[in-house]
């Protein structure tokens, strides 16, 4: 596990523009946060279905299926990131897909 396939994993099961996460992900990372989730140090009741989803995917099958749409996933870190999303209200979302632009 990486950060780029904890970053997918977080972004296909958590609910875009949510303060709270982009501002935990943001912070500590999409991978410190994936395995804290994992540990149980967030509320295990209130994130019971977040948990849930966490432990059936795998951030190779979320990479996967944005490959098969041609698009990918890109984050904060790109350099083609894009500069706009950093005056957003919540400037570090998880992460966007991208379609390749037709050349």
């Amino acid at each position: 596990m990486n950060e780029l396939e904890a970053r997918a994993i977080l972004f296909s099961v958590v609910e875009g523009g949510q303060a709270f996460w982009s501002s935990e992900i943001s912070t500590k990372g999409a991978l410190a946060v994936y395995e804290k989730l994992l540990r149980g140090g967030y509320d295990s009741i209130k994130y019971e279905k977040l948990i849930t989803s966490l432990r059936g995917i795998s951030g190779d099958q979320v990479l996967s299926e944005i490959d098969k749409h041609q698009a990918r996933l890109i984050t904060p870190i790109d350099e083609d990131w894009p500069c706009l999303l950093y005056t957003s209200p919540s400037p570090r979302d998880l992460s966007t897909s991208r379609m390749p632009s037709s050349a």
